[in-house]
């Protein structure tokens, strides 16, 4: 009697088990599909968010400009230009200038929405000062050249609202899983804001 019910309860267990797993299966494929959507439309938008990014630089002699200078965010100090279309924000490009290479961020905004971000650092082949009595106390054969300045990182933020639903570096797609990745969600927009109230 005990045989047949310990068996009778391998039985059940073995039914709960399946029917657990057939329910996880469920939910995880009806969660795919109701994410797959959404996926799809967001990297949907990414082509078109290029487009517009073009569209601006080709057009950037038609836009209003205000310019600021800043001092204290490098040791060769900082260039902030807001570009307006009809009293509108539409991109904003801080440059930071150092001895040895300079890193460029854009932004660029959507009916006042953050919606791309390309930041920019290039080196140079010799720090600015290197000129050719320096490069002569040093032994070296090479002078501070700009024709030589290479891109050392490029990376590409794409937004939705206050989501960063695209960051290629290199051109490569970053991992969201990775903690930098929720930070630069969060850090970017707020450094973008500081930055858009020293235009005003």
């Amino acid at each position: 009697m005990k045989r047949i019910i310990n068996r009778d309860r391998q039985a059940a267990n073995i039914t709960t088990k399946l029917r657990m797993k057939t329910l996880t299966f469920t939910l995880t494929f009806s969660l795919f599909t109701a994410l797959s959507p959404f996926a799809q439309e967001t990297v949907g938008l990414i082509p078109t968010f290029d487009k517009k990014q073009k569209n601006i630089k080709d057009n950037l002699t038609s836009y209003d400009t205000v310019i600021r200078t800043i001092s204290d965010q490098s040791s060769e100090g900082a260039e902030l230009i807001g570009y307006y279309k009809n009293n509108e924000l539409a991109l904003m490009t801080i440059s930071y200038f150092g001895e040895s290479g300079k890193r460029v961020t854009e932004y660029y905004y959507m009916s006042e929405m953050l919606y791309l971000v390309e930041d920019t650092y290039f080196k140079y082949n010799r720090p600015i000062y290197w000129d050719e009595k320096k490069a002569k106390e040093q032994g070296d054969t090479q002078t501070f050249d700009p024709t030589k300045t290479e891109i050392n990182e490029h990376d590409k933020y794409y937004f939705r609202g206050r989501d960063l639903i695209q960051w290629l570096s290199h051109g490569v797609p970053v991992d969201k899983k990775l903690g930098a990745y929720k930070g630069g969600e969060r850090m970017i927009p707020q450094k973008a804001a500081e930055l858009k109230n020293k235009l005003r």
